[in-house]
């Protein structure tokens, strides 16, 4: 214990004489020694390329959606009452991504219900499933207007899927339901 506390005395003493033999005068200030030009970050250039206001926005986003092409808050199913119905009275078809349940109504708009347990996986993946599925109603819906409820209930497969599959999945099945309804 006493070797440590020495140790430490014998630092603190070697602190002091170096402090003894500090310079008192500043180096003289430089204009703007922080940031080379006006709005930019020493070294950030040379590391990650152009800053993001001038670089072109990707091609690739997901997120921006134009005015009218997100499903609607009266496009969607949310009371119980309704996937019920849908449940006991729908046609059922089984996918190998999704289950659909599909029931006319007699007037409205198309609504959608999507459904993912927890077979399909943990909360990433429900929610991916999820939005691959309200992604393809939303591009695939149908031109004419259709009164209908229809329910998507994700199945594990679709954790893996590419888009295309789905797509193709629900044109084949869903889609062909949809035109027989009046």
């Amino acid at each position: 214990m006493r070797a440590n506390a020495f140790v430490g005395l014998r630092e603190v003493q070697e602190q002091k004489n170096n402090e003894e033999n500090l310079s008192t005068e500043s180096a003289p200030a430089q204009k703007d020694a922080r940031f080379p030009h006006p709005h930019a970050i020493q070294g950030w250039e040379g590391r990650l390329g152009t800053p993001s206001a001038q670089r072109p926005l990707s091609t690739r986003c997901v997120t921006t959606t134009r005015r009218g092409q997100h499903v609607l808050p009266g496009e969607r199913l949310r009371h119980g009452k309704d996937f019920k119905k849908a449940y006991q009275e729908g046609q059922r078809l089984v996918c190998r991504f999704f289950v659909a349940f599909v029931v006319p109504r007699g007037a409205g708009p198309l609504r959608l219900g999507v459904v993912a347990s927890r077979r399909v996986g943990g909360a990433v993946a429900r929610n991916r499933a999820k939005r691959l599925l309200r992604e393809v109603f939303r591009l695939r819906r149908p031109r004419r207007e259709v009164s209908a409820d229809i329910v998507l209930v994700a199945r594990g497969p679709i954790v893996t899927a590419r888009y295309q599959d789905v797509e193709t999945a629900y044109v084949r099945n869903v889609g062909k339901l949809i035109e027989k309804i009046p």
